[in-house]
C-alpha cells in the first residue's frame, strides 16, 4: 500500500511540475504569426553560352512577409531549347535568396537530347543570380554526364535571363 502511495505521489508531483512547462509552450497573444505570400506562374527566359537556348517553364515561389531580409525560395521545372544544334532539355531546379537586396543561389538537374534514340546527357547546373521583382538574371556552369554518342555541343558556361510572369499569388499563416 505505501508503494501505491508513494507512486500516486511521485505521479501528482511531476504533473504538477510538467504544469508550467506546457503553459510556455502556449502561444501568446502579442506573438505576431510568421505570413508568407506564395506565388505562381510561367517562366520565359533565354541562355546564352557558346549558344544561344530559349527557356519555357513554370516556378512557385514562397517568401516571407518581413520589411527587412525576407528570404526567398523558389523551385521551377522548364524546358530548354538550343535551335541552332537541335538539343532539347528538361531541368528541374531551386533556388533561394537570403534578403532582399541579396543574391540568388541556385541548381538544377536535368537532362538532354539531340531527338536520336539513347542519346541523352545529365546536367548539374549550379546558379548564382540577382532577381529585380520577377526579372532573374543568373550566370551559371553546366556540368555534363560523359557520353560518347551524344556528339552535339551544349553551352557549358552560360548567363541567362528569366521573367516570371506572376498569375498565382496568395497570402498564407
Amino acid at each position: 500500500m505505501k508503494k501505491i502511495n508513494k507512486l500516486f505521489l511521485t505521479i501528482v508531483f511531476l504533473s504538477i511540475l510538467a504544469s508550467p512547462i506546457y503553459a510556455q509552450k502556449k502561444e501568446s497573444i502579442f506573438q505576431v504569426k510568421k505570413r508568407h505570400v506564395v506565388r505562381s506562374g510561367p517562366i520565359f527566359g533565354f541562355e546564352k553560352g557558346q549558344f544561344i537556348g530559349l527557356d519555357l517553364g513554370a516556378e512557385k515561389q514562397w517568401k516571407q512577409l518581413k520589411f527587412k531580409n525576407a528570404p526567398t525560395i523558389a523551385i521551377n521545372s522548364l524546358l530548354s531549347y538550343d535551335y541552332l544544334n537541335e538539343v532539347l532539355g528538361f531541368d528541374l531546379g531551386s533556388w533561394y535568396k537570403r534578403n532582399t537586396l541579396g543574391f540568388t543561389l541556385g541548381a538544377s538537374f536535368g537532362i538532354r537530347s539531340d531527338f536520336n534514340y539513347n542519346n541523352y546527357r545529365f546536367v548539374f547546373t549550379p546558379t548564382l543570380g540577382y532577381k529585380i521583382w520577377q526579372l532573374h538574371a543568373m550566370a551559371g556552369y553546366h556540368f555534363l554526364s560523359p557520353s560518347t554518342s551524344f556528339i552535339q555541343p551544349i553551352n557549358t558556361v552560360f548567363v541567362g535571363l528569366r521573367f516570371v510572369l506572376i498569375n498565382n499569388s496568395k497570402v498564407k499563416k
